[in-house]
């Protein structure tokens, strides 16, 4: 009989531990998203906040909570749209809607009239949602202001709405605030660098935050989605790249289970995938992710994007 030798053992070992780690994470995924009940964000309060919502994930939004009974203030910055969407929830619900004509490359500006509008209204729920991408391009290619009103409207409307909101909701001492941040704050992301960095931005706020006023009976949710059908991401829904509509229904039933979450599980197994390898092979992680900034360019049928890409593949 052969005897095991101390190499045979450690690679035995580790192959259980490899094995271990994936069916802990794949049962724990189950749990969370099939089995944990989430909070009911309609009793923090009557009134939710959603920016950037008359378009994908903001929008599904304010249908998903309209549905669920919650008045709605519509911030984002074309007046007409404002318009079409709160005239269709208030025909399609039995709800109340405000709407505030906001360009968030000046939130700054803009923060007297949020203040005024919002002032008098009992807020449970703020979504920070308005986000912007200015594609793929490695970092010295992109311009300079476009790179700052990506700052200005994916980082600091974050910090701003907050900054209006949170005081409220820390004196009747519940609320919920959802930012919407990007699987790029938690993974290698090439070609999109800036872009990646306020959303990490986002992220990292939202952790901290939680844990300075969850004693407060705030809950903060820090969504991190990969791909959704979105105009931002053009192409038609699939499983690894749901609908807006679908993805946020899935986004609601995380809220208090995790601070930061996907929201949607076919996006956790990507991230759990990207993370492990990085993990195991950063140089692997990096060969796969620029092949797959190819792939992406031509799935999702993005002209500039597939232009970018013949040029330098």
């Amino acid at each position: 009989m052969t005897e095991i030798t101390f190499l045979e053992k450690l690679i035995a070992f580790l192959q259980f531990l490899v094995i271990y780690k994936i069916a802990a994470f794949v049962l724990s995924r189950i749990y969370v998203h099939f089995f944990k009940k989430p909070i009911d964000v309609t009793k923090a309060g009557s009134w939710a906040v959603i920016t950037g919502c008359t378009d994908g994930i903001g929008k599904s939004f304010a249908f998903e909570l309209a549905k669920k009974g919650m008045n709605v203030v519509l911030i984002s910055r074309s007046q007409e749209k404002l318009e079409d969407l709160a005239k269709e929830l208030t025909s399609r619900y039995q709800i109340k809607t405000k709407i505030i004509v906001v360009d968030f490359v000046n939130i700054r500006d803009s923060q007297p009239e949020i203040e005024q509008h919002l002032a008098s209204l009992d807020i449970g729920l703020l979504v920070n949602n308005v986000g912007v991408s200015i594609g793929i391009g490695y970092f010295l290619e992109y311009n300079w202001k476009e790179i700052n009103d990506m700052i200005e409207v994916n980082s600091k409307s974050v910090i701003g709405m907050t900054a209006i909101i949170l005081p409220k909701m820390v004196a009747k001492r519940k609320g919920v605030i959802i930012n919407v941040s990007s699987i790029a704050s938690r993974v290698p992301t090439l070609y999109m660098s800036a872009y990646a960095a306020t959303k990490a931005f986002v992220t990292k706020f939202s952790e901290d935050l939680m844990l300075e006023y969850e004693d407060y009976g705030i809950t903060v949710q820090c969504l991190t989605p990969a791909f959704v059908a979105t105009k931002m991401i053009s192409g038609s829904p699939t499983v690894t790249s749901p609908s807006a509509d679908t993805y946020v229904r899935s986004a609601l039933k995380q809220v208090g289970l995790q601070l930061v979450t996907t929201g949607y599980l076919p996006h956790d197994f990507e991230i759990y995938f990207v993370r492990f390898t990085d993990a195991i092979c950063p140089k692997l992680t990096a060969w796969i992710l620029k092949r797959f900034v190819f792939i992406f360019a031509y799935t999702y049928n993005n002209e500039e994007h597939k232009n970018y890409m013949k040029l330098k593949f």
